[in-house]
């Protein structure tokens, strides 16, 4: 039933009249119990002010014909009903629509385009509101905490739906972000890029076969995170390392992280063929060096842990001259392993590890590497030991080249991967792998983009970038919202 806009404002005065009366006969109740209902009646104040402003429009009537750039248009007899749920609640809309007869394809719907309506039943601004949920809390849980507010309770599949759509844009979003700011003594460009496993429903379950990023293979696939980011130049001795007063006061010191911009992806089809998102990450980081340093007058890393696949694609994809080091972190793990195979005591895992550590930080790997061999011989270890051993001394001579620890130290650059091992853990890790969580790919690659999206505090210019999108490609010249951006 169409209402006029005079009737909707009448409407709205009394209720704003009965908002007023409800505070004013509440003297003698605790506030909490006043607060809600006044809550209440503001969403039916705000849907009624909604409803008005609709109605001011009209049903968007243009006249018998309509001219537009696909063709002209007869005004069809019968008003069309739309659904709408905005943050105050759902409303139907009733449009004058064009085409050439009823029953057939409606070719121009003015009001749509008039009030620069979304693809789909729900607001951008209740779409928004709901994503943002959507990116720390699981689907159920977002739409039971939106309607315990608002009222407004969508289904699940909707807003599975509605998180697949709103990523669609991320990538052409991300391709023209300006430079960030980053101060000139920044002089060091660091990519760096790690897997971790997200569980899959079963249709999209790897194979060891298929997939060589698969974790667990049968179970989880794994996506990729990296980042690009300069940082200033921090020469430090091997003692500043190892030392634990030492380590801590030059942290004090420690330069930050600047213009830090991530990326996360899982395999997906490009151009009619299968990437991985290692692959589609690489690239991203790639091209991010490149734009940065065009001249390539800094000094570029890429610092990654031991996973020999991100090595090589980087040599595949990364044209310019650059610097590899190996996450010292990782390492120290290694020689942990190393030092339960000779030791038992904690004390003197301690000192074996630390020994090798000064080691490793005076660029004597191959003395270690050396020192190990010995030790096995020597002490002539069988089974589990043995193997375990050859691991630390394979991880090692397979990551020698990358391990120049010395003259890392030296040079200023950073040795370790936190930047990566945190932004694993942060995109990634605490939505993907919570307990009973099984995705999709495309559910998690979606909700991956939107979820980097937020991490570079981008949030809102994305939202503005695929609305005004949307509306062009929903109303072309008849969208004055998109044109006018």
């Amino acid at each position: 039933m169409f209402s006029s806009p005079e009737s909707l404002i009448l409407q709205a005065r009394q209720q704003f009249d009965s908002l007023v009366a409800l505070v004013e006969g509440a003297k003698n109740e605790r506030i909490d119990r006043v607060e809600g209902p006044i809550f209440t009646e503001l969403l039916r104040l705000g849907l009624t002010l909604l409803r008005q402003y609709v109605a001011q429009h009209g049903t968007g009537e243009c006249g018998p014909t309509l001219v537009t750039r696909t063709g002209t248009w007869k005004r069809l007899e019968e008003l069309h009903s739309r659904r709408y749920v905005s943050i105050f609640g759902e409303l139907f809309l009733q449009r004058t629509v064009y085409g050439t007869r009823a029953k057939q394809k409606i070719q121009a719907v003015p009001l749509d385009a008039q009030l620069g309506l979304p693809e789909g039943d729900f607001s951008y601004l209740l779409q928004r509101w709901l994503q943002e949920r959507c990116l720390d809390c699981d689907y159920a849980e977002s739409v039971r905490g939106l309607a315990a507010i608002l009222g407004v309770e969508p289904s699940v599949r909707s807003v599975e739906e509605m998180t697949r759509r709103m990523a669609a844009d991320v990538a052409d979003f991300q391709a023209q972000q300006p430079l960030p700011k980053v101060d000139e003594r920044a002089e060091v460009l660091v990519a760096t890029a790690d897997h971790k496993g997200v569980p899959m429903v079963r249709r999209d379950r790897p194979t060891a076969a298929a997939d060589e990023e698969s974790e667990r293979p049968g179970v989880k696939r794994a996506a990729c995170a990296g980042a690009v980011y300069a940082i200033e130049r921090f020469q430090r001795t091997p003692e500043d390392v190892v030392d634990e007063v030492r380590r801590r006061e030059r942290a004090a010191q420690r330069p930050q992280p600047q213009g830090k911009i991530v990326w996360a992806e899982m395999r997906q089809e490009v151009e009619g063929e299968e990437v991985s998102g290692r692959e589609v990450v690489v690239a991203d980081l790639c091209a991010e060096l490149d734009r940065r340093d065009p001249t390539q007058k800094k000094a570029a890393i890429v610092l990654c842990d031991g996973e020999r696949s991100l090595w090589k694609t980087f040599a595949a994809m990364l044209t310019r001259p650059y610097v590899t080091i190996l996450d010292l972190w990782h390492v120290l793990t290694y020689l942990w392993l190393a030092a339960k195979v000779f030791h038992s005591s904690k004390q003197d895992r301690q000192a074996f590890v630390t020994y090798r550590l000064r080691m490793l930080l005076a660029g004597k790997v191959g003395g270690i590497i050396k020192g190990l061999k010995q030790m096995a011989t020597q002490r002539s270890l069988a089974g589990e030991k043995r193997r375990t051993l050859a691991k630390v001394i394979g991880y090692f001579e397979n990551n020698r080249e990358h391990m120049h620890y010395d003259e890392y130290l030296q040079k200023g650059y950073p040795i370790g991967s936190g930047v990566i091992e945190g932004a694993c853990r942060h995109v990634i890790k605490d939505r993907m792998e919570r307990a009973g969580m099984m995705w999709t790919l495309e559910g998690a690659s979606a909700l991956l983009r939107l979820r980097v999206v937020h991490t570079n505090d981008h949030w809102h210019d994305y939202q503005e970038f695929r609305i005004l999108r949307e509306q062009k490609d929903l109303y072309g010249e008849a969208a004055p919202h998109a044109l006018a951006a």
